[in-house]
Formats: C-alpha cells, sequence, structure tokens
C-alpha cells in the first residue's frame, strides 16, 4: 500500500505542505506516508484520496500501475 500511496502523492496537483494543510497533519506525516514509514488511517486516507483528487476505488485499482509499466 505504501507503494501506492508514494505513487499518488507524486502525481497529486497539491505539493506535499498543501496536501497536509487541507489535512490539517505535518509535512512529516504527508512525507512519512509518501515514503512508508508511517501508514495513514482509513480516515486520513479516504481524505488524502481526495484531496489528490482521486477515487478510492482508483486508489485500490491496479489499472494505474499497469499502465505506467509498459
Amino acid at each position: 500500500m505504501s507503494g501506492r500511496i508514494r505513487q499518488m502523492i507524486e502525481a497529486c496537483p497539491l505539493t506535499q505542505a498543501e496536501i497536509a494543510r487541507v489535512l490539517s497533519v505535518s509535512t512529516a506525516i504527508v512525507s512519512q506516508w509518501s515514503s512508508g514509514v508511517r501508514t495513514p488511517s482509513l480516515v486520513n486516507l479516504q481524505r488524502l484520496v481526495g484531496a489528490c483528487g482521486w477515487t478510492m476505488e482508483r486508489f485500490w485499482s491496479d489499472d494505474d500501475v499497469l499502465e505506467n509499466a509498459s
């Protein structure tokens, strides 16, 4: 799951600082999610997915991973 979170954060139109501000968490927390050091709670994951313009369905789908591999 950490790889998927990193992929989403890297593709997100917001910076990590902007994500942190929207989610009311520190930039260190967003960085830790991105690097796999920590895993967001389900509530924060849902908020992160929404902030990045994704859906939970897209987050759990392998479609983007497969498209980027080809």
